[in-house]
């Protein structure tokens, strides 16, 4: 389009000159002119004398006219630095200044115009489809194994520095408040009396045929021992099922003292936290740490190939609570307001080191690019400057050709 339109402009700036250089030998060839025949000759010739002028300066800006080494010509490529400093140096002074930029940031009001956009019917979907598509490939780009070991460090840490004993009184006092505790415990003393009726046989030959046997003592004499033990451990467990039975009485009534200890008791306190970083450098349970990226990862990767991701589903009902919330409180959008400022504050001193940035890019331009940028961008303007010379030469031409018949 520019291209097209250049050409169009240097042909009809080109083609009027050529018309007042043609009418300016036609007129000079007349062996006795007229009045008329000489104003024209006048006009015609001022015309080309201004046409040619503007013609030098036009061309002069951009090339050397017609190749010839005629001081300051070819203004462009010769200045081709200067003019990136300049315009680096422009762009800093009048364009990057703290008010201008801050101004123009509170009359826009950004906050509201992105609480608006993401309300808008489809915005919170569609950036929750563009994060689940870029997810994958975030996710394949980290290292399995330096992510590994961060997991497992990090939540090691998170645990070592968590006070367990206060957190495990807190969480037995939350479940004996509720009465829950005694479910769970209806619970395993259910789970405990099913495995000794599955496994009781295959027990009692355990510790009949165990390492620990006395030589002297029949296998017939340790199986019994065995099978008074489970009887007797199965027995404890009905009783324990019992409402009113003492040994439950007296089982709740230490969860419920246990649970004061842990909040009290400096020795509890100690016991727990030496059980916990006991449990904290076993070997499974590092391993069992390290392994939470892993699942992590396996399970996002499943959850945003899925066409109904829940993950997906979170992120656009997330954004686009975000952005209700965000159109409705004022003063959110103040803050967030705020933040945007704040961030063109911090960036703002570095507008020195855009202008070096941008006299380095013109610097680093080929000349013949530049110009070729340039004259596409200024030359159609400045071919109506050689058409508007070529006229305003013929009419000085002419004003000059009646002065000089009114005063001869």
């Amino acid at each position: 389009m520019q291209r097209r339109q250049l050409r169009r402009n240097r042909t009809i700036a080109t083609g009027l000159l050529l018309t007042m250089a043609a009418v300016f030998l036609a007129t000079g060839a007349v062996p006795e002119p007229g009045f008329w025949t000489a104003l024209i000759h006048a006009v015609a010739e001022a015309g080309v004398v201004g046409g040619l002028a503007d013609w030098f300066a036009v061309t002069a800006v951009f090339r050397q006219p017609l190749g010839l080494p005629i001081p300051h010509t070819a203004i462009v490529p010769r200045n081709k630095n200067r003019i990136g400093e300049g315009l680096g140096a422009f762009l800093e002074r009048h364009f990057l200044t703290d008010a201008l930029l801050l101004s123009k940031l509170r009359a826009i009001d950004p906050a509201r115009r992105l609480a608006i956009w993401i309300t808008s019917p489809g915005h919170a979907d569609a950036v929750a489809d563009r994060v689940t598509r870029l997810l994958p490939h975030i996710v394949h780009a980290l290292d399995d194994e330096e992510i590994r070991v961060f997991t497992a460090g990090a939540l090691g840490e998170q645990i070592r520095t968590v006070d367990a004993a206060p957190l495990l009184s807190r969480g037995i006092g939350l479940l004996t408040a509720g009465g829950y505790h005694e479910a769970i415990l209806d619970r395993m003393i259910e789970y405990g009396l099913d495995f000794i009726e599955r496994n009781g046989e295959r027990l009692e030959l355990a510790a009949a045929s165990g390492e620990r046997r006395r030589w002297w003592m029949p296998k017939a004499v340790d199986q019994q021992i065995a099978h008074t033990l489970l009887q007797g451990l199965e027995d404890l467990l009905h009783d324990l099922q019992q409402p009113g039975h003492n040994a439950r009485k007296k089982l709740l009534n230490a969860i419920d003292e246990l649970a004061r200890d842990l909040a009290v008791s400096p020795e509890q306190r100690a016991r727990v936290e030496e059980a916990k970083l006991r449990l904290l450098a076993h070997p499974d349970v590092q391993a069992w740490l390290a392994s939470v990226w892993d699942q992590m990862r396996d399970a996002t990767l499943a959850d945003v190939a899925n066409p109904s991701s829940k993950t997906r589903h979170a992120i656009a009902t997330a954004v686009a609570s975000v952005g209700r919330s965000l159109l409705a409180d004022e003063h959110m959008r103040e803050r967030l307001n705020g933040f945007f400022e704040m961030v063109v504050l911090g960036v703002l001193p570095w507008r020195s080191e855009l202008a070096h940035f941008i006299a380095e890019v013109v610097r680093r331009w080929d000349e013949r690019a530049l110009v070729e940028r340039m004259e596409l961008t200024l030359g159609p303007d400045l071919q109506y400057v050689r058409i508007t010379g070529t006229l305003v030469g013929g009419f000085i031409g002419c004003v000059l050709f009646l002065v000089s018949q009114a005063f001869p």
